[in-house]
C-alpha cells in the first residue's frame, strides 16, 4: 500500500515553443477534449487517493490560482498553488513550494504531459527503492531527452551527464517519486535536473532509480505540433 499522500506539478513555465496558444493561457490549462490538461493528470493521479497537490504558477499565474480556487470542493484533495514572482525554474520552484508539499514523500511531475499508467504500483515500487529519487521512464520518443539504465539506476541524462554505458535506454516522463529530499541543497533559481540531480549523481550523494514498468500511454504536449496532433 502506498505512503504517499502529495503531488507537486509544475505549471510555471511560459510555454515557448507552444506559441501563440500559451500567449494568453498558461499551458497546463490548454483544453483536450473540453476540459484543461491539468483535469487529465489530476485525474490519472486519482487513484493514491491524495491529502494534497500542489501547483507552481509564474507565466500567467493569476489563471492557475483561479484554476485552483474553481476546483476547491471539487476535488478530494487540498490544491494550493505556490506563486513565484520570477520564473524560478524548476529547482527553485520546488524549493520555494516546499514549505506548502509537507510530506517526505512525494510525487513530482510535468503539468504538460498527458498519461496513463498504474501509478500505484510505480509508487509501491519506488517507495521500496533505496533511492533518493525513482524516474518513470517510456520508450524513447523523438525529440526527448534519452536516460541510460543500468542494473536499474540511471548512468545518462541525455547529453548532459554519463557515468556508465547504459544497458537500456528509455525517456524520462517527467514524472518521479522523491524521498526524503534536503531541501536546503535545492538551488534558490534553476533546473532541477542541471543545478541539483546532476551535482548530487556526480558527488555520489544519490541513487536514481529508473522505472520502465506500468506505462499505458505518454504524450509531452511540448510543441503547437504535438498539441494539434491530438
Amino acid at each position: 500500500m502506498n505512503r504517499v499522500d502529495t503531488a507537486f506539478i509544475l505549471a510555471a513555465g511560459r510555454g515557448e515553443r507552444l506559441k501563440p496558444l500559451t500567449d494568453r493561457m498558461p499551458k497546463p490549462l490548454l483544453p483536450y477534449r473540453g476540459k484543461p490538461l491539468l483535469d487529465h493528470i489530476l485525474e490519472s493521479l486519482s487513484p493514491l487517493k491524495l491529502k494534497r497537490v500542489i501547483l507552481n504558477a509564474w507565466h500567467l499565474r493569476e489563471h492557475i490560482v483561479e484554476y485552483a480556487e474553481e476546483r476547491k470542493g471539487k476535488v478530494p484533495f487540498e490544491l494550493k498553488v505556490s506563486t513565484e514572482e520570477e520564473l524560478l525554474g524548476t529547482g527553485g520552484g520546488l524549493k520555494k513550494a516546499f514549505p506548502l508539499i509537507d510530506s517526505r514523500n512525494f510525487l513530482m511531475l510535468n503539468g504538460d504531459c498527458l498519461w496513463k499508467g498504474d501509478i500505484e504500483a510505480f509508487v509501491d515500487r519506488a517507495l521500496s527503492a533505496d533511492s533518493l529519487s525513482t524516474w518513470w521512464l517510456t520508450a524513447v520518443h523523438r525529440e526527448q531527452t534519452i536516460c541510460g539504465v543500468k542494473n536499474g539506476e540511471l548512468v545518462q541524462i541525455g547529453n548532459l551527464w554519463k557515468a556508465k554505458e547504459p544497458e537500456q535506454t528509455g525517456c524520462f516522463t517527467g514524472i518521479q517519486l522523491v524521498q526524503n529530499l534536503d531541501p536546503k541543497k535545492l538551488p534558490d533559481k534553476g533546473d532541477i535536473v542541471r543545478n541539483f540531480w546532476i551535482p548530487q549523481l556526480d558527488q555520489r550523494a544519490a541513487v536514481v532509480r529508473a522505472d520502465f514498468q506500468g506505462l499505458t500511454s505518454w504524450t509531452d504536449i511540448g510543441t503547437v505540433e504535438r498539441y494539434q496532433s491530438l
